[in-house]
């Protein structure tokens, strides 16, 4: 995962907004691992679009982030 920065040079694909549960039996699970799962979900689905690059593009908010999707590897 780069920074909005760092994909200056690398054509955008789009955006993805993907989802995970925040909480399970209303105990709210870590951060770090909700992080981390829908930072997966959001590379699958970059792949299905063409792109090798995600990057947040919200804050977490109920399990749900927006991440918009670029290509940066040529080929």
């Amino acid at each position: 995962m780069l920074s909005a920065a760092e994909v200056q040079q690398c054509k955008k694909m789009g955006n993805t907004t993907v989802s995970v549960k925040g909480d399970i039996l209303g105990l709210k699970r870590q951060e770090s691992v909700v992080s981390a799962e829908l930072e997966r979900l959001a590379r699958n689905n970059a792949a299905g679009m063409g792109g090798d690059t995600v990057v947040p593009a919200s804050d977490i908010i109920q399990g749900t982030q927006l991440y918009n999707i670029y290509k940066c590897v040529p080929g």
